[in-house]
């Protein structure tokens, strides 16, 4: 099925979804293939091939809703959708903020190929062999290294489209590529394992096979023979690696769904200052090459670059259709969804600007302090913004990283976490949310 036929099929849906009942209608259709390969220790041990179409149509009578998807598109089992989505909107409870965009808010002058988020490179099942083979040699040749978890080579190609009967009809295309490689280190009950892996919408933003193997070899090596750290407070660094997490949590806290249920421990800060004077938080859909890059959102509506902080000050909430009607604000385009279920507000591309430091230079006045690597498990109240999980890392002592430890418990609460963050000029893109490296004074710390 060509693009054309695509955005005519959801143009379609939406015309006889009206026609059968539904005073405005939606349809969302995916399709999406996916190709991986997964060896260990020299040999393949899983390969997958993977392609799927899907669509959905949601109808709303006045202000009731119906969904319904299906896998085949015949003509009798859209019809079929058609029918039963018309239906269930008829007999469903209102929901006063239901409803498609509204046309002023529309992204009907959406530009795809500014974000350069679909490569044409497609790589064969032996090239993506062949990388994975290359990666996990290069951590196994590593001095240390014991054994290996597996190296994976991935490419996946996604297509959406939308079409709503306010007159929006929209579609683009994303591919992502992936490499990975997890090793173990040292023998027996001192066995240590670490990562490290890469992903890209285009092929050639792909680390090498070397940087990744090898890097993740000498985070295992280097966790051997962990030590425990004392219990008190002391000055934390959370490396670039995890330090995006804390804009996951941030992310919960600002969007306007958690918000209008009262569930978020940034309910009252809107305008305020949640973090140090000079963070700046960015969330921007339109960043070329992006993993969460996007022309118009779940909605089909704008959704244009936000700083969500600036000089730390929160300045916006992250909203979908619904969300921005239950606060009675502006929506900014962040409605995202999966399939036929509604659009909830998330974040595109989110980034924390990069500090003027080095982490080096962070931790220079460090006497005795932790350098956090790994964190294990979710310690976190979304309601009341208490944080306590377990990580490992190492110890730094004297304004140098030292000794390896681990087990240990790391807790505080957001609203102070956020205000003490100071943050590093390591600042990488590798995932949808990126940080650098940060620390923080004053947290507790449950070691020996």
């Amino acid at each position: 099925m060509s693009n054309s036929d695509i955005i005519t099929l959801a143009e379609d849906l939406v015309k006889k979804a009206v026609a059968a009942g539904a005073d405005t209608a939606e349809a969302f259709l995916v399709r999406g293939k996916d190709q991986s390969v997964q060896v260990r220790n020299g040999r393949i041990e899983h390969t997958e091939f993977a392609v799927g179409d899907k669509v959905s149509v949601r109808a709303y009578v006045g202000k009731k809703v119906g969904a319904a998807s299906s896998t085949n598109f015949a003509k009798d089992a859209v019809s079929e959708m058609i029918d039963r989505a018309v239906s269930f909107a008829k007999h469903a409870p209102e929901d006063p903020y239901a409803g498609i965009a509204e046309s002023d808010i529309l992204a009907n002058d959406y530009d795809t190929e500014a974000l350069k988020i679909f490569d044409s490179e497609k790589p064969s099942i032996d090239t993506l062999t062949s990388l994975a083979e290359k990666t996990e040699k290069h951590a196994l040749d590593y001095p240390g290294v014991t054994n290996s978890e597996g190296a994976g080579a991935s490419y996946g190609e996604y297509g959406v489209g939308l079409a709503t009967s306010a007159g929006f009809v929209g579609y683009y295309e994303k591919t992502v590529y992936g490499l990975s490689c997890s090793v173990l280190a040292g023998e027996g009950v001192h066995m240590q394992r670490d990562y490290d892996y890469s992903s890209a919408v285009t092929f050639s933003d792909l680390l090498s096979p070397e940087a990744i193997g090898k890097k993740a070899a000498e985070r295992a090596v280097t966790k051997l023979n962990p030590e425990k750290l004392q219990s008190g407070k002391f000055p934390i660094i959370y490396d670039n690696r995890i330090a995006a997490s804390f804009l996951s949590y941030l992310t919960g806290a600002v969007s306007a769904a958690q918000v209008a249920r009262g569930v978020s421990f940034l309910q009252d800060s809107l305008e305020k200052s949640v973090f140090a004077p000079g963070i700046t938080i960015i969330d921007d859909p339109k960043m070329a090459r992006g993993r969460g890059s996007a022309p118009f959102d779940a909605d089909g509506v704008r959704n244009p670059r936000l700083a969500l902080v600036e000089d730390g000050v929160l300045t916006t909430w992250l909203t979908s259709c619904a969300s921005a009607r239950q606060l009675g604000i502006e929506n900014n385009g962040r409605g995202l969804r999966s399939s036929g279920a509604a659009s909830t507000p998330g974040a595109t591309n989110m980034y924390m600007e990069a500090g003027k430091e080095s982490p080096e230079d962070l931790m220079r006045d460090i006497k005795y302090g932790f350098w956090v690597t790994e964190t294990i498990g979710h310690g976190i109240n979304e309601v009341t913004g208490d944080y306590s999980i377990g990580a490992s890392g190492f110890l730094i002592e004297d304004g140098k990283l030292a000794s390896p430890v681990s087990e240990v418990t790391v807790a505080g609460n957001l609203k102070d976490m956020f205000k003490n963050i100071k943050p590093a000029n390591d600042l990488l893109f590798k995932n949808r949310k990126n940080a650098p490296s940060l620390r923080i004074d004053g947290l507790t710390i449950a070691g020996k």
